[in-house]
């Protein structure tokens, strides 16, 4: 790495229409306005920089080029150019490499300083040719990288991005990988290294992974930023604030790049929260150069996601009615800096605390923040239905289309409502809570449609035709299950299509098998179903039964009076015992027991120091969620309160999970038992880490 600043802002790198002229100097415009510093041409489907790279281009297509890299410069932005030649390649031909450096000499005329070398989303095959000259693939991507470095003259930035490049990729392992390890030995040191996380998608990037990528690699790696990417499904986007990264990443980072939304409109979001990221840890750099003082009281600024969110949503608002055709060409500005307008009122958008506090923070942080964001999110019905829109709808849009991983808040808790509100359809022992959950479905469902309604009339007609058709299929799914006069048509079968949706994909993911089995087989391993069980049997609960560290007089049952098993908990005292020294050795042996499963499906956890000295006992509890919702909670409770009681007797005083957060379920189940979600960046990616104490 060459550079000294660190490289923050967005990179245009999903498949789909690219951005056109317009958009991207509206987001050099956001750029300087929330503080990024970065920009990368990529667009996957922009043909001249990936299928048709030889290509050079024309002259109007040079001119658009040539005007943004200058207004980019004028805003202080790096405007990196990527060019993706890896389809069809031929890396020893020397035709090829004339091609290339053509290409980039064009480049180098309309003013382009910055460059990125893509190689992701290839095969790994080569041509007989190249085979007869290079050792493996990742010796010929090396060889040719460093020679465009070098005939560029070494600029100041060249980000390669690798066909490896997440650990999920990484065959065998991240750390076993031969490509990796020859792309970190051989390509030249000031080459800086994409890399997206654990996963294309990570939900969480923890500062220990980033040590271990950085040490094969052997340099400071780029964040490709895909948290905030849609271009892998349709019918989803992600509005939601950047998060699961933390703030003490920056040291080992040469930079943290986004890859958003397909649709411009719809980035404010994601972008607004990044700048406040980045400038919180601006702030604490600034703030370590003036303390010197051992002495001294260590402010440091916390960047909280949530509290970002707010801020960023109150900042949004007013682009809703700037008056701005679909063509994306804004004619006036038209903001209402009223104070009714702006209400509630602003929240700032991150904390000052002092080091002490900060493990408490962390670990209340989430319970805190969710509590306070439940608020009911009232609109108006009576005068403002066809109304302006108002914070609380723009909250509600963005809790709809969340994060990858997670739903907002609000609209997590209404499915909830509605998956319990299936599951105890005509019991008469719960007919109140059953209504009650019902009224509120249906004020939710109402709100949705508002929402809806209240789009269609706001000036920024480009803002308005990115969400709609997302938030009109939104809101007519939710209509479904909420007009109790389409019940006749599902039971009679006579189901019209839009009662159906995803067309011929809806109809493959509905027979699709979903959660822990289908990803982790690969295609040419014919497992049967009861192995199946059995493998996630020993992922989930064969280490528990294995430790020494289980305390088996702390494991319970329940059966039903049909003598079937409908719960039962697992405890292990010396949690931390278990992840550092016997958890490595059972996944060894599962490893060798299931040669034919992703050795990526078997996960190593491990917790920070604080939450084994503060929730020193780990429990599993494992509950039939499809009884009664009272029934269960009974159990739940009955089991944890017979755990806790010999706990205590033991001179314990907390307790843990680990929960996949792809059981949103499960998760509420605990909350509801008096657990509280605590923070711990250092977990694997989709883990959620729930304590409890007493």
């Amino acid at each position: 790495m060459k550079h000294n600043d660190f490289l923050c802002g967005v990179i245009e790198g999903y498949y789909g229409r690219p951005w056109s002229f317009n958009q991207r100097k509206t987001l050099f415009e956001y750029c300087l306005k929330f503080g990024l510093n970065t920009y990368v041409y990529a667009p996957k489907d922009d043909a001249k920089h990936r299928s048709r790279w030889r290509d050079l281009y024309s002259y109007e297509e040079s001119s658009e080029l040539s005007q943004l890299i200058h207004i980019a410069k004028r805003y202080g932005i790096k405007f990196v150019y990527a060019l993706s030649p890896g389809l069809d390649l031929i890396y020893s031909s020397d035709k090829d490499l004339r091609a290339l450096k053509r290409k980039l000499d064009q480049g180098c005329y309309f003013g382009c300083e910055y460059w990125a070398w893509l190689f992701d989303d290839i095969e790994s095959e080569m041509c007989q040719q190249d085979k007869d000259r290079f050792v493996s693939f990742a010796h010929a991507q090396v060889a040719v990288t460093n020679e465009i470095y070098d005939y560029l003259n070494k600029p100041n930035i060249l980000l390669f991005c690798p066909t490896q490049y997440c650990s999920q990729m990484a065959k065998p392992s991240l750390e076993r990988s031969s490509y990796l390890q020859t792309i970190g030995n051989s390509l030249h040191p000031d080459i800086d290294i994409f890399w997206t996380g654990s996963k294309v998608i990570s939900r969480r990037i923890s500062v220990s992974h980033i040590l271990s990528v950085n040490t094969v690699l052997q340099r400071r790696v780029t964040i490709w930023d895909n948290l905030n990417a849609k271009d892998y499904d349709q019918c989803r986007l992600c509005l939601g604030p950047f998060s699961g990264r933390s703030s003490n990443l920056s040291s080992r980072l040469s930079g943290m790049l986004s890859n958003p939304n397909c649709e411009f409109e719809l980035n404010f979001i994601p972008l607004h929260t990044l700048g406040q990221w980045y400038q919180s840890l601006r702030i604490n750099e600034s703030q370590d150069q003036i303390d010197d003082d051992e002495d001294s009281l260590q402010i440091t600024q916390i960047y909280l996601p949530n509290k970002a969110l707010d801020q960023a949503l109150i900042d949004w608002l007013p682009e809703f009615q700037k008056v701005k055709s679909a063509y994306d060409c804004q004619k006036i500005v038209k903001i209402d800096n009223s104070p009714q307008a702006m209400s509630p009122k602003p929240t700032v958008s991150s904390l000052l605390i002092d080091e002490d506090s900060q493990d408490s923070i962390c670990e209340s942080q989430t319970s805190t923040t969710s509590s306070s964001k439940m608020h009911i999110m009232e609109c108006d019905g009576n005068g403002n239905a066809g109304g302006d829109l108002t914070l609380d709808d723009i909250r509600l849009l963005v809790e709809l289309f969340y994060l990858p991983y997670e739903h907002g808040p609000n609209t997590q808790q209404m499915f909830i409502d509605f998956y319990w509100l299936r599951f105890n359809y005509s019991r008469n022992e719960k007919l109140n809570e059953w209504h009650c959950r019902a009224s509120s479905f249906h004020n939710n469902a109402k709100n949705v449609g508002r929402l809806v309604q209240r789009l269609t009339t706001i000036h920024n007609r480009s803002l308005l035709y990115d969400i709609y058709n997302y938030a009109s299929d939104i809101s007519s799914t939710i209509s479904l299950y909420n007009d109790h006069k389409r019940s006749t048509v599902f039971l009679s079968g006579d189901i019209e299509p839009a009662s159906i949706r995803g067309g011929l994909a809806g109809e493959f993911l509905s027979i699709l098998p979903m959660g822990d089995f289908q990803p982790i087989i690969k295609p040419d391993v014919n497992t049967s179903p009861n192995q199946h069980s059995e493998i996630l049997a020993d992922k989930l609960i064969g280490g528990y039964l294995l430790s020494s560290s289980n305390n088996f007089d702390l494991c319970f049952s329940v059966n039903n009076i049909e003598d079937e098993l409908c719960a039962f908990v697992l405890t292990i005292s010396e949690s931390e015992k278990y992840d550092k020294i016997i958890q490595a050795t059972w996944i060894t042996q599962l490893h060798q027991k299931y040669p034919n499963v992703d050795q990526n499906f078997f996960e190593v956890n491990e917790c920070h120091q604080w939450i084994y000295d503060r929730y020193a006992v780990r429990i599993q509890l494992f509950i039939d969620l499809t009884i009664k919702a009272a029934n269960a909670y009974f159990i739940g409770n009955k089991l944890m309160n017979m755990i806790i009681n010999n706990l205590i007797k033991r001179g314990f005083h907390g307790c843990h999970a680990l929960l996949d957060e792809r059981y949103p379920l499960l998760h509420q189940f605990y909350l509801r038992l008096g657990f509280v979600d605590v923070s711990n960046i250092e977990q694997n990616d989709h883990i959620i880490l729930v304590g409890k104490q007493f």
